[in-house]
């Protein structure tokens, strides 16, 4: 068959799409002037400006600025512009497509954004599906600065299709991949909104091979795709000929990922067509795509009417809707188009069978349970940004937040029914879940002093198969005076540090106990007259981090080694959260002016941790008792809350200081890399685990070397099904995580040094580990995490003279592509580009052991280094091309 590739290769392998209509503004007019309203609409074949692949194919009409004269006041015109310029040339150079209709004599030519909103309108055919495949965004480098877009994709009624982010600063360029297939007979509204910028000045931005096609009317299809969501044949995908057909190209296309090339079964891989020579074109969770080659008959693959062509596991087995039921995922997207030998596009349409399946489960038997436990677990403990939220999904991210850690586990469990499922507990244990719910319940309704002293009674006589694992919380003193320093705004006279003690409830003594994980102040059946955001802090700074103080003056010591808080309500689920708690103790008034010094404890909630999202009330340690009358704490924004916003604010619900159990403690050897796990400090309580996970931001974690705590002592090891402690799948050097699916293991009061093998890398010199562990109930402690020894060198001192210094990059230039094995190598095995990096973070430290003073590199030695390194790699990658 003949395809014209020539010239549009290059601007068209971005997206992997052959059959499209793709805009350049080329051979448009001089540089300024206004881009056709209709330009390319309806394009059957090459015009100004534009190229088509798609045949006879009619195309999108398209419409520029449907509302253009709300920008400059022209009715009927618009504001997109035709303009030439050099600096715009990283916008056209982002993807080639060459030829004239990209370009006047060799000349860039690309569509300003003369304001900073412009929309682009995609009407399709009756009955046919708008297909957005990509285009190319950027800013000139004229203008240095920062700017941030919205773009939305909107249908007829204003609904949201899709929508990204994105961010330019001083000249940046990218392409941007919609990879969208809309409804059938749906118009579509592409919206370019300017929510920030650092300069007054417009026209600096612009768009170039806008690339969209459609898929034509299916309501009289000769065939379908026809796709298995559940059951034996799960995820299976088969041609099926309503009418006899051939075919000699097909793609299947998902937007959202939700392919499974892995499982494809191709025609190319099988040679299920001897007589043609079949090629993969793509390969991946967006596209699976293949045709016949130039060489041989060319007849393609014949189905007789009702026969069907199986294509494997082609499509990963996903749920129809997210964990509520009620909100969809749509990732049941897959486009899917077909030709004949003549490259003549068939109707042929994509369709779902069986029942959809849960939430959670992932082999598609339509429940969640031990089944679905391997499969989870070989993601679990992963780190999945970049992927779409239907890939983190596929690798156990249960929660939306592009990560499997050790709330996604929690989620896990719940999906499979929780405890009263995965264990079986004692009829007393029964009895006292049910005992406290209802006495929760009636608490909150009745303060009915009668029903708590039995429910009191119930945990003290009942199981502790499923009873919740720390019970010895009190709040610490009475409500304080607060204040705030001088300076520092309340946002109005209803807010401030004081409304984060108007909970009269968490003052009952002894009975916060009730009240930790199971008070979420944005339940409307607990607080039916709602509840305000309690704020500390007047305003937002955009751009930046947010942190606010709060003094609290007890009027006597208090002693505290806990604290109770839950984080604000707001529109945006992360926005504004508190990510981390300094706190200062003394008996001397701060008398208003924030401390300086180093605090007394320090409480970082990590970017994922779902405890930051919610408004629910719960434990922190603070790792050690403190004392004083006087206690200063300053909250800050978490590196994932919306810090560009600047309608909301930093704060919280509740707070209060707690007396409560001891800490769980993993220590960390710097010397040997060994972590252990204990729980034998004075006050320490029987700890009911069945997970936990250890992070570090900074990879400082081995995985290789983690044993955890399966087959030791009380700890059963499981074989794989869940039955005892199994290690996750997808540990790595920022998260080891370990778990018992179907049932809990007890960490005595008592107990300590029970090893979780030599899975710290001791030659980082990063201390950023954290241990979250947690119960059947998905509690989430914190652990204390301590570090004990000395390290026995600094990663990077490759002739171990105890400093990183210019003599240890000459050991490794003169050792790179090499399997030496350098001392202090942080990552051991052939000589890499990888212990470069650690050279170079590392310099100029020394090792304890060491008193010499290594000075900073000077730019002049970091430039002959730089230099050094451009050289021995071109050197190495030329000898490797020879």
């Amino acid at each position: 068959m003949i395809r014209r590739t020539f010239f549009l290769a290059g601007a068209l392998a971005a997206s992997s799409v052959c059959h499209a209509t793709v805009v350049g503004f080329g051979q448009l007019g001089g540089s300024n002037s206004t881009v056709p309203k209709n330009l390319a609409s309806r394009a059957t074949a090459d015009g100004n400006g534009f190229v088509v692949t798609n045949g006879a194919t009619p195309n999108i009409v398209l419409t520029w600025d449907a509302n253009g004269e709300q920008n400059n006041g022209n009715l009927g015109s618009n504001g997109w512009d035709i303009h030439t310029s050099n600096f715009f040339q990283q916008i056209e150079n982002t993807t080639i497509g060459g030829g004239a209709w990209d370009n006047e004599g060799s000349t860039q030519r690309v569509g300003q954004l003369d304001f900073g909103l412009h929309t682009i309108g995609f009407a399709a055919d009756p009955g046919a599906q708008l297909v957005l495949n990509s285009l190319d965004f950027g800013h000139t480098g004229e203008t240095a600065g920062t700017t941030m877009w919205d773009l939305t994709l909107t249908d007829s009624v204003s609904n949201v299709a899709w929508s990204q982010s994105v961010t330019f600063t001083n000249g940046m360029a990218q392409t941007i991949s919609p990879n969208f297939v809309g409804l059938a007979g749906e118009d579509y509204l592409l919206t370019f909104m300017r929510t920030n910028s650092t300069y007054g000045s417009d026209g600096r931005h612009a768009i170039d091979n806008l690339s969209f096609g459609q898929i034509p009317d299916l309501s009289n299809s000769v065939g379908s795709l026809v796709i298995n969501r559940s059951g034996v044949n799960a995820g299976v995908a088969s041609i099926r000929a309503d009418q006899a057909f051939s075919f000699s190209e097909y793609e299947i296309r998902s937007p959202s990922g939700a392919l499974n090339p892995d499982g494809w079964t191709s025609i190319t891989g099988t040679n299920a067509d001897p007589t043609d020579d079949w090629s993969i074109v793509s390969e991946t969770a967006a596209s699976l795509h293949e045709k016949d080659g130039p060489t041989g008959p060319n007849d393609g693959v014949s189905l007789g009417a009702g026969a069907q062509y199986n294509l494997g596991q082609a499509v990963n087995i996903l749920p129809t809707f997210r964990r509520d039921g009620t909100t969809p995922t749509n990732w049941e997207d897959a486009a899917f188009t077909i030709y004949d030998a003549g490259g003549t596009l068939l109707a042929v349409a994509p369709e779902y069978v069986g029942s959809p399946v849960p939430w959670g489960d992932y082999n598609g038997d339509l429940v969640v349970n031990a089944q679905d436990w391997p499969l989870f677990r070989a993601g679990f403990g992963g780190n999945y940004s970049g992927m779409t939220a239907s890939q983190a999904y596929l690798h156990g991210d249960l929660d939306g937040d592009f990560d499997s850690d050790i709330h996604d586990y929690n989620v896990f469990v719940a999906l499979a029914g929780g405890a009263s499922a995965l264990l079986v507990p004692e009829p007393s244990s029964m009895a006292l879940i049910a005992l406290t719910g209802v006495a929760i319940f009636a608490r909150r309704r009745l303060r009915n002093a009668l029903v708590l002293a039995i429910v009191v009674a119930g945990v003290s006589q009942g199981s502790s198969a499923l009873a919740q694992t720390l019970q010895g919380f009190s709040v610490v003193g009475s409500t304080p005076i607060t204040s705030i320093p001088a300076g520092q705004l309340n946002e109005n006279e209803n807010a401030g540090p004081n409304q984060l003690f108007d909970d009269t409830i968490l003052d009952e003594s002894g009975q916060i106990v009730f009240d930790l994980f199971t008070t979420n102040y944005t339940d409307p059946i607990l607080f039916p007259g709602g509840f305000l955001g309690q704020y500390a802090i007047g305003g937002e700074t955009p751009g930046a981090v947010d942190s606010a103080f709060v003094f609290m003056d007890y009027g006597a010591p208090v002693t505290a080694n806990w604290f109770a808080y839950s984080q604000r309500t707001g529109g945006n689920a992360v926005a504004d959260k508190v990510g981390k708690f300094e706190f200062w103790f003394s008996n001397t008034d701060f008398a208003g002016v924030a401390p300086t010094g180093t605090p007394d404890a320090i409480v970082n909630l990590l970017p994922g941790d779902n405890r930051i999202a919610d408004s629910t009330i719960r434990p922190y340690t603070l790792s050690g008792d403190h004392t004083g009358q006087y206690v200063a704490m300053r909250i800050t924004e978490t590196a994932a809350s919306g810090a560009l916003t600047s309608t909301s604010r930093i704060g919280g619900h509740e707070f209060r200081l707690l007396d409560g159990p001891s800490d769980v403690v993993l220590t960390v050897n710097r010397t040997s890399g060994e972590l252990t796990l204990r729980n034998n400090l004075a006050g320490a309580e029987n700890i009911l685990m069945n997970g936990y996970a250890i992070d570090s931001p900074g990879g400082a974690l081995t995985s290789a070397g983690f044993n955890g705590v399966g087959g030791d002592g009380s700890f059963p090891l499981g074989n794989g099904s869940g039955n005892g402690w199994e290690l996750a799948g997808a540990s790595n050097p920022n998260r080891l995580a370990e778990a018992f699916f179907t049932g809990q293991s007890t960490l005595t009061a008592g107990s300590g040094a029970i090893s979780l093998g030599n899975a710290y890398n001791n030659l980082s010199g990063v201390e950023d580990l954290a241990f979250l562990w947690s119960n059947t109930n998905g509690e989430v402690y914190n652990a204390r995490v301590e570090y004990i020894g000395v390290a026995p060198g600094i990663a990077g001192d490759y002739n171990d003279d105890g400093m990183v210094n210019a003599a240890d990059y000459t050991v490794w230039r003169d050792n790179l592509d090499t399997n030496v094995s350098l001392p202090n190598d942080s990552s051991p095995g052939s000589v890499t580009a990888a212990d470069y990096t650690a050279w170079s973070n590392n310099y100029g430290k020394t090792s304890p052991s060491s008193a010499v003073s290594v000075p900073e590199p000077s730019a002049v030695l970091m430039l002959v280094v730089a230099a050094g390194v451009t050289t021995r790699w071109r050197r190495t990658r030329r000898d490797q091309a020879v």
